[in-house]
């Protein structure tokens, strides 16, 4: 069985790396295609995966976006053509799916955040995985169709935190003190459906809230070398700023940081699975995702930086302890995708 697995960004290289090993022990062959954006590319060649670049950044603007899904799709199509794949997954990549619907080849996708548009994913896909809070407080309410809906229990990123192993190493490849509180800071993408003006001014404010305190060290995770620009301009030399140009152990500095604030979803998710403290910044519509998890105490939004005083910071991390981990979930959407040979 061949296996055409497509991904657009970091999270999405998160979400399949578990996956590609399972599938290629049950004997199934992958292909993997990745947008050249953010930090997907280089999550890949840290994994050792071998892959094909199609497409890159898209425009900032709709019709830019609109565009770019379209001629990724095309490209995308004459990658696959002749390869014999038996089944396309993504997890909510639309121009993949496009791609697959030219080519009639099946495709297994997924999302786990409602309000981006899913026209195209509930149309051309064969089976849609959505997480089962989001199917029970979202979708059936509604009234949307729930034809080719499977859901899971839990959360896409507890894929990749059943094998987390904790390694302080982190310290020392940050040069970070273990005795000074950490904040690792995730901004918000400044080109993704979700970019606003607000949430980008709302990131900076939370940069000069919390450099007044010296003793806090800040890892600012930025998504590319334009964004790390940027904000080296804010905080450029400032000792206890560290903004890393490659890569880094996403899930250590997370468990190694006193406080976790994230411009997006997926950080912010993985940081309240862990049992850190974690703070959200994100000034679009939040998700039930989001929500249920901040009805649970795990998570906190913020609207403005000022909110940012009644949080105390300290390194405690020495106390915490790892939760239970979702062994199964990887072997739930391996049968799925399987099940479409």
């Amino acid at each position: 069985m061949r296996v055409w697995i497509d991904i657009e960004n970091a999270p999405q290289a998160w979400f399949f790396r578990p996956l590609l090993p399972a599938l290629r022990a049950r004997g199934a062959e992958t292909l993997i295609t990745v947008r050249d954006y953010g930090e997907a590319v280089a999550l890949l060649e840290a994994a050792s995966e071998r892959f094909t670049v199609v497409g890159g950044v898209a425009g900032g603007s709709r019709l830019a976006r609109t565009a770019a899904v379209a001629t990724r799709a095309l490209a995308l199509a004459r990658f696959a053509r002749g390869r014999g794949v038996d089944v396309a997954v993504s997890h909510g990549v639309r121009p993949h799916l496009a791609a697959a619907a030219l080519l009639r080849i099946p495709c297994l996708t997924g999302y786990d955040y409602e309000h981006a548009s899913k026209l195209l994913v509930h149309r051309l896909a064969c089976e849609v995985l959505v997480p089962r809070v989001l199917l029970e407080q979202y979708l059936r309410p509604v009234g949307a169709d729930l034809t080719k809906v499977t859901p899971y229990d839990g959360f896409k990123e507890e894929l990749y935190l059943t094998d987390f192993s904790p390694d302080n190493a982190i310290y020392a490849a940050l040069t970070l003190d273990p005795t000074r509180p950490i904040v690792t800071i995730r901004p918000p993408s400044f080109h993704a459906h979700y970019a606003s003006d607000e949430g980008n001014a709302l990131f900076f404010d939370v940069l000069v809230t919390l450099r007044r305190n010296p003793e806090t060290q800040l890892v600012i995770t930025a998504r590319d070398a334009t964004q790390r620009a940027q904000i080296a301009s804010v905080c450029g030399g400032d000792p206890s700023v560290r903004t890393p140009e490659r890569p880094v152990d996403g899930l250590n500095l997370i468990w190694h940081s006193d406080l976790v604030i994230s411009g997006g979803g997926t950080m912010a998710r993985e940081a309240a699975l862990l049992g850190v403290p974690a703070i959200s910044i994100f000034r679009g519509t939040p998700g039930v995702l989001d929500a249920h998890l901040e009805s649970l105490g795990r998570l906190r939004r913020i609207r403005a930086a000022s909110e940012l005083n009644s949080t105390p910071i300290v390194a405690a991390r020495a106390q915490r302890t790892l939760p239970p981990r979702r062994s199964d979930l990887v072997e739930v959407v391996v049968a799925r995708i399987l099940s479409h040979a």
